[in-house]
């Protein structure tokens, strides 16, 4: 038996919630250290929403390049965080905090798109529920 086998490591809890203050405190941390990959980034979802229990933080951002977006996901495995989903246009991520992970998803937007993306991951569902069906009426 090989001896990763013999002492496992303990692995963290996924947390599903935290309080607004400390979502906002990683929030802001996260920001900062991937800032200098983006033309532009947000917090959206239920940071933005002011919302005293937050599920998981949103980003959406506008990166220079290709690369740069690659660069995202290098910080959050720099920051050992753990990947879920990594594509072109969506990174999510379970980043270590407190006593566990917490969620952290990156939306790409396009430049002329990025007012769109914040909105709608802004939410919440049921406002973009109403807000599908407003666009879907007209």
């Amino acid at each position: 038996m090989k001896q990763a086998t013999l002492f496992q490591e303990h692995e963290a809890a996924i947390l599903s919630e935290l309080d607004l203050q400390e979502a906002e405190k990683i929030a802001a941390q996260l920001k900062t250290a991937v800032a200098a990959h983006c033309l532009k980034i947000e917090v959206a979802g239920s940071i933005r929403r002011q919302k005293p229990i937050v599920h998981d933080i949103d980003f959406v951002s506008v990166t220079k390049t290709d690369k740069e977006w690659q660069k995202i996901a290098d910080t959050l495995k720099h920051m050992k965080a753990k990947l879920n989903c990594q594509g072109n246009s969506l990174v999510k991520a379970f980043l270590p905090c407190q006593n566990g992970l917490f969620q952290v998803d990156f939306y790409r937007a396009k430049p002329a798109t990025f007012g769109i993306h914040l909105l709608i991951r802004t939410g919440s569902a049921e406002h973009n529920m109403w807000l599908a069906a407003q666009a879907i009426a007209k």
